[in-house]
């Protein structure tokens, strides 16, 4: 006798619903399967982030070639800058002023002049003093 005849009409969908068909791959077919997908989508990936560094090298390339070109074009001077002094109070070097002068002109082209100089305020503001109390506060 059969099992379909011993079971009821929804167990035996049930029944036939779990028993394998003959037409599926076995295990290893689909292990392979996916093993082999796995490696084709990892190279595919090595390959894309090759093609992405040589696209990048060669746009820096290009980059820094052009920087060369720039750096190998003699500089015009720079017109020098025509502008009242800058206002410092007491206590700051006249000479300590011309270097930072310097140096902004250096730094940005000339197209910036320095206006005033201040020192800053020594010792710790509030934030900074909450600071070193909640770090050095025994545990």
């Amino acid at each position: 006798m059969s099992l379909s005849v011993l079971l009821p009409g929804w167990l035996q969908v049930a029944a036939s619903a779990t028993s394998a068909p003959a037409d599926e791959p076995s295990t290893l077919t689909v292990v392979a399967i996916g093993l082999s997908l796995v490696f084709a989508i990892l190279i595919l990936l090595t390959l894309v982030l090759m093609l992405e560094g040589k696209i990048f090298s060669s746009l820096d390339k290009r980059k820094n070639e052009k920087k060369e070109e720039k750096a190998a074009q003699p500089a015009a001077p720079a017109p020098a800058p025509v502008a009242a002094a800058a206002a410092v109070p007491q206590g700051i070097p006249p000479e300590v002023v011309a270097a930072i002068t310097a140096a902004v002109a250096e730094i940005e082209g000339g197209k910036y002049t320095l206006r005033a100089v201040k020192a800053t305020p020594t010792g710790r503001g509030q934030w900074g003093l909450a600071g070193v109390i909640s770090y050095t506060e025994p545990f």
